[in-house]
């Protein structure tokens, strides 16, 4: 009567190797700490030590505590901008954040003379804008 079980074929050279390499490999890797399988680190059998104890805040007279504006009721308008003065030109002053010690380009701003604010008068931008979205 012939057998249906079939025996596996004899290992390769390469497989023993590689079977051997691997054991290597999660022998070192349990050696340092780490769960060979992809569990991460092994936990170790250490206590930890307890939390230290937050330090109380020094109290701060309610006089002198910070309070938002939008709490307290204040509303400011909002800034609006106009074009007529170059008395805040915010585009020459110096940032602080650039470092100081860089100079930096500043754009001239010019004012628009009269003829040029009656020209505004009739400009459309919806026509203008339908202009820019058809060009390519």
């Amino acid at each position: 009567m012939p057998s249906n079980i079939v025996s596996p074929p004899p290992k390769s050279q390469y497989e023993i190797e590689r079977d051997e390499r691997i054991a290597r490999n999660e022998a070192f890797m349990k050696s340092i700490g780490i769960d060979p399988h992809g569990g991460g680190y092994v936990k170790k059998n250490t206590k930890k030590s307890p939390p230290k104890p937050r330090m109380p805040r020094k109290k701060v007279p309610e006089s002198e505590r910070r309070r938002s504006s939008r709490l307290q009721g204040v509303t400011l308008a909002p800034e609006r901008l106009t074009y007529e003065s170059d008395d805040d030109a915010p585009w020459r002053k110096r940032s602080r954040a650039s470092g100081g010690s860089r100079s930096r380009k500043v754009a001239r701003v010019e004012l628009l003379s009269e003829e040029q604010r009656e020209a505004l008068a009739d400009f459309n931008m919806d026509d203008f804008e339908a202009y820019v979205r058809r060009r390519p």
